[in-house]
Parts: structure tokens; sequence; C-alpha cells
């Protein structure tokens, strides 16, 4: 896959005499968090958010409002502007930009055409190519067990273990036509086992079932029937749906929910929920943390996971950008959950947070009246 496949155009630019205050403007205007500096048509430089958050003056000062406004205008990009730019080109492949962006730990990589900046690739378009391989968006609704029952155009995920034998993938992909099945994606990836090949597999079939014993029959082990809309089971695993708001009790949450799975068997899924229109001082519990919105939100998610892992217990995790109460009622409305935990701060609990007044919308309250499954209630005291 090629980098221009993917890149996001046509690409927002900011000339280096303009001023910090226009280019806070256009990364607001336009929901972006990075410009490529364009001078008589040449790339040179680039400025983030963060750059222009580092810049800006702060409020913490004895300016009046207008001579912070004098200061914000008078600054030019040239002055914040990052100058030594890594590019790539249309053709560079995807995974080379995906490298890259993760090597040198940035966010974003201007496409250059020549002389011209033709696009820019970002982590978001990663994802983007990511879910499209994969096959995002099939999917079956769950019945007990490993039942499935298709909707028109709807498909399912599968992960399966290949058994002994050379040709065992062209064994699991003999089953899948004698059964109808489409092959929407495929990806092999290590096995449990030393040598051995594991297969992610998006299939269209309308017989998920047959499908599963036949594999069975032939040998091949079936870890999980993994749906495209992010909600793997397996026989006899029922799922816990875990509510955090990104606040400084959300891993406390996780951790009580990794605990209780680990006890018990369940498949732990951590929804992190953030009103719209937040921006990283909401979720920033220390002032000085310099990451950006997205680069705090991944940070949470690989914490979930990380907590996961210490107690041996998968764990799914997912962002939305919502009111908490309507995303987590559309979550549930999926059926395939056991219970709900939730965290429920004390009256005199301080969040240390500027813009996200969670205690006025009570959702543990809510969830425990409007909730289709049982919703357990977790407290700062709460053992973890």
């Amino acid at each position: 896959m090629l980098v221009g496949r993917w890149m996001s155009r046509p690409v927002i630019t900011i000339a280096p005499e303009e001023s910090l205050a226009e280019a806070r403007g256009l990364m607001v205007k336009h929901e972006i968090r990075r410009l490529p500096v364009v001078e008589d048509g040449r790339l040179v430089g680039i400025v983030s958010d963060r750059d222009v958050r580092t810049a800006w003056p702060s409020t913490a000062t004895t300016f009046a409002a207008h001579e912070l406004g004098y200061l914000v205008d008078r600054l030019a990009i040239r002055e914040v502007m990052q100058p030594n730019v890594l590019t790539v080109t249309p053709y560079t492949r995807l995974e080379e930009a995906a490298r890259l962006l993760r090597d040198r730990k940035i966010g974003g990589l201007p496409v250059v055409s020549g002389a011209q900046v033709v696009g820019i690739i970002t982590e978001t378009d990663i994802f983007r190519a990511f879910q499209e391989v994969i096959g995002s968006g099939w999917g079956c609704r769950l019945e007990p067990g490993w039942g499935c029952r298709l909707e028109a155009g709807w498909g399912c995920r599968l992960e399966v273990e290949l058994g002994p034998g050379r040709d065992a993938l062209g064994e699991v992909l003999g089953l899948l036509r004698s059964h109808g099945a489409v092959l929407v994606s495929l990806d092999t990836l290590p096995g449990t086992e030393a040598g051995g090949r594991t297969l992610d597999m998006t299939v269209k079939t309308g017989t998920p079932d047959s499908i599963v014993s036949a594999l069975e029959r032939s040998g091949h082990k079936v870890l999980t029937l993994n749906m495209a809309t992010g909600y793997p089971t397996s026989p006899a695993q029922p799922m816990v749906l875990v509510v955090v708001d990104g606040t400084a009790q959300s891993e406390h949450v996780v951790r009580v929910a990794c605990r209780l799975a680990s006890e018990h068997g369940v498949l732990p899924r951590v929804l992190l929920v953030v009103p719209p229109g937040s921006h990283a001082p909401d979720l920033r519990i220390d002032p000085a943390d310099p990451r950006c919105f997205d680069e705090i939100i991944g940070g949470l998610l690989a914490a979930f996971r990380d907590i996961g892992d210490k107690y041996q217990v998968r764990v799914d995790t997912e962002f939305r950008s919502g009111d908490p109460m309507e995303e987590v009622r559309a979550e549930l409305a999926h059926g395939v959950y056991s219970f709900v935990i939730v965290g429920k701060r004390s009256p005199h609990h301080h969040l240390g947070l500027l813009h996200l007044d969670v205690e006025k919308d009570d959702l543990p309250a809510r969830l425990e009246v409007e909730s289709p499954v049982p919703v357990l209630l977790v407290t700062p005291g709460m053992d973890s």
C-alpha cells in the first residue's frame, strides 16, 4: 500500500510570516493538529498544536487580555515552527511511513511530490488504512455460544490457529470456499507455539457456526469468533463493559475489572468516553504534561491494556467522543454484555481537572436505573 492512497488532502498550510493566532485559528477551524509551513511553494517547516501551545503566552501572567492578543498577533510562525521536516512521497510504502511515525515519535508527515506539498499522512490515516485492511465494518449479531445470526451484507472475523500439515493454509481456504464463504481479508501472525501460525480472517458468510465446526474437525483451533464491530467472544466467556472517563479514578476502575475478570473468567471491554469538544487540558491531570489530546488518549488506552497484562487478562479498549450515557446505551444495545462496571466518586472526591464537570450528570446513577444488565459501582476505596 502506498501513502498516496491514504494521505489526507487537500492539505492546509500556513506561511512563515503568519501569526501564532492564525495557526491556532486554522487548527481549530479545520480540526487538525499540524500545519506544513510553505514559502514560495516550498516546504520550509511544520508547526504542531504542541508548538502553538508551548509558545502561547500563559494566562497566569499580569498581562491584560489585549496585551496577550498583541503578543500572539506579533509572534510569527517562523519563530515557533520546526524547520527540519521529515517527509515522504505519495509512492512511499505505508508501512515505512508508519515506522517513521513510530521511531521518530511524531504524529504526521508532509507528503511531497517534487517541491510541492500534496498531502499529509497522520496516525489517523494509518489507523483508517489498518481498519480497512482487516475488514472492519463486517460483523455478526451474537447468539448463545458460538452462534451468529447473519444480517444482509454482514460477515465475521475468525482467529484460527493452524493445525499441523504443510498445506494447512490451503486447507482452511478450501473449507471457506466449500462453505460458500467470501474471504474479505487475511493476515498471518505468529502462533502461540514455536513455529506455529495463526490466521486472522474476515469472511462474509451465512453459516459461521458450520465453518467453525469444520475448522475444528480438521484439526485447526478457533481461538475467537471476532465481530468486526469489536466484540470478540468465545464459548462460555461472558463479557463485561468497563466505562471510564479518563480521570484519575479510571485506572482504579480498570484494575478492579481486571481482577474480577481474572477470578471469574470474563472478558473486559474498556470504553473510554469523553464529551465532544474536550481538549488536552480537559484530561491533563498534570498541568506540565506537554502531550496533545490524541497522545493523552492513546496513553490512557495503552495503560488500560498494560493493567490487563499484569492480571494476565486480555483487555479490549475503545475511545469515543460523545455524550457518555448515549454512548454506553448504544454499546449495551448490542446485547453481548453480562454486566457493567463504572466508577462512582465520593461526594468530596477532587478530580483536579479544568473543564470536565462529570459530577453534574451522574452516569453511575443513570446506569443503575437504565442498564439492561447489572451494574457494579467501583468506589475509590474498593480493593483492586
